[in-house]
C-alpha cells in the first residue's frame, strides 16, 4: 500500500510542479531529477548491498558492535561518495562553462 501512496505523491507533486513552472521551467525540474537519480547509484559506492548482509549476518551472531559499526561506516562511506560525484559534477559545471 505505501508504494501506491508513494506513487499518488509523486503524481500530485508532479503536477503541481508543472503547474507553478510551466513547460520550460518543468522540463529543467525533470533534467535535474533524472541526473540526480542517476547520480545517486555512483554516490552509494555499493553500500546498500553490503549493508544488507552484514545487517543479516551481524543480528544472526548477535554482535550488535559490529553491525552498529557498518551501519556508521556505511554512512561515511555514502557522504564520502556523495561529496565525490558533487565535486566532479560541479568541475565538469565549471569547465563546461555553464557554471
Amino acid at each position: 500500500m505505501s508504494r501506491a501512496l508513494r506513487s499518488l505523491a509523486v503524481l500530485g507533486v508532479a503536477l503541481v510542479v508543472g503547474r507553478l513552472l510551466g513547460v520550460a521551467g518543468f522540463g529543467a525540474y525533470a533534467a535535474g531529477m533524472g541526473l540526480a537519480n542517476i547520480l545517486s547509484v555512483p554516490a552509494s559506492l555499493g553500500a546498500g548491498p553490503l549493508v544488507l548482509r552484514g545487517t543479516a549476518s551481524y543480528l544472526e551472531s548477535g554482535d550488535l558492535r559490529l553491525l552498529r559499526g557498518l551501519m556508521l561506516r556505511a554512512a561515511q562511506i555514502v557522504v564520502a561518495g556523495s561529496c565525490l560525484v558533487a565535486a566532479v559534477a560541479a568541475a565538469i559545471l565549471v569547465l563546461s562553462g555553464m557554471a
